[in-house]
This record gives C-alpha cells, structure tokens and sequence, in this order.
C-alpha cells in the first residue's frame, strides 16, 4: 500500500534503529530492501559534534569573519562523516530525482538535504521532502484533495533566526491569495482559526521534537 502512493521517479528512506543500530529500508514502488548501516554511538557522536560547529554561528559577525573558512571546514567534514554512515552505503540504489526521508530517534535533528559526499550536497542531486512515518506518508497520500484555497503563512522572527521575516516574504510573493502574520500576531488563536481554510500552510519558527 505505501509502495502504491509513491511518485514516479521517487523513493522513500526510512531509518530506524534496533539493538543499537541503524538501519534504513529503501522503498520504491517495485521494491523494498533493507540495509545495516552504522552503531547509532557513532552517529550520535557525530551529530554532536555538528551542533557544536552550528552553535558557533551564533557567536556574532566579528567571530565569523575571523573563523569563518575553519568553521565552514569543520561543519563539512561533520556533513561528510554523516553522509558517509547514513547515505553512502546506499548511493548507487538512489535511482531517482526525489527522496522522501523518515527519520528515527537523533536522525530528527540531521540536515540530510545537506549531507556532503566532500565535492555536491545532497540537494544537489535530489529534491528532498520528509515525513514522520512511511504509514503517516501513506495517509496523507491517499487523503482527498482539499477545498480550501490560499495560503496561511507565519512567521517568528528573533535574533537566533533573524532571516524568518525574509523567508515568509519570499513565500508570499511565489504563492498566490497569501494570509500573513508575522511576530506576536503568529498565534496559536490565528493558525486554529485559519488553517482549515488554507491549502498551505507554511510555519517558520523555532521548534522542539518530542520523541
């Protein structure tokens, strides 16, 4: 049923963990295989590692015109070792143009889309979407086409994330029939009230994963 919901020319990544290791089942509309990949200890040092590189950004402009060049280094070298463990062992079955990711426990917090072979981003080779299960996928998949129409667009703007407001700009000039709120109005009031009448909606702020 999941393998029927999927796009031409797409294939879906989910990862899962069992016994303290990784693995990732590819699904394409003709086939399922399941591959071992790494020790979940290793991704997790990993990962660590990257969100301290990522954490330096937040040091101000004077830190980053100093170590800019070491910092970018750093944060690609922990992109590669994560590509390494998590996308390598199964490169040469990604026979497609779009990948759709489940990811499983720590994987929530991987940037896969920019995941670095050390020459091309993942991105550059793919589109990329994720979802939270390849039953929920399924799900959302098969469910009826909406009646609404228009765009609900929010925004929270701080001084961690300063470019949301440059973001929800940008969305509303690409999409048509756009309701925007932007700061203190983004509430939670707005998005009950709104978004059953949207056909999108688009959230850009800070958030946590509860597992």
């Amino acid at each position: 049923e999941i393998r029927s919901t999927l796009p031409p020319d797409s294939i879906l990544l989910e990862y899962y963990q069992a016994r303290g290791q990784y693995y990732v089942c590819i699904v394409t509309r003709e086939s399922l295989d399941v591959i071992p990949l790494v020790a979940a200890a290793e991704v997790r040092a990993i990962l660590r590692l990257l969100k301290f590189q990522l954490s330096k950004f937040r040091l101000g402009p004077t830190y980053l015109e100093a170590f800019g060049d070491r910092l970018r280094t750093a944060t690609e070298t922990h992109l590669r070792e994560l590509y390494t463990v998590l996308i390598a062992p199964l490169r040469n079955r990604l026979q497609a143009s779009h990948l759709i990711v489940v990811p499983h426990d720590i994987l929530h917090g991987v940037p896969f889309h920019a995941l670095f072979d050390g020459e091309r981003f993942l991105i550059d080779d793919f589109t990329v979407s994720h979802a939270p299960s390849s039953s929920v996928y399924r799900l959302c998949r098969t469910k009826p086409p909406t009646s609404a129409v228009g765009a609900l667009l929010m925004g929270v703007p701080d001084l961690r994330a300063p470019f949301i407001a440059d973001e929800i700009e940008g969305v509303a000039r690409v999409l048509p029939d756009t309701r925007v709120f932007l700061g203190s109005d983004a509430t939670a009031e707005q998005l009950r009230l709104h978004s059953p009448e949207s056909r999108i909606v688009h959230i850009a702020a800070h958030g946590l994963f509860l597992r």
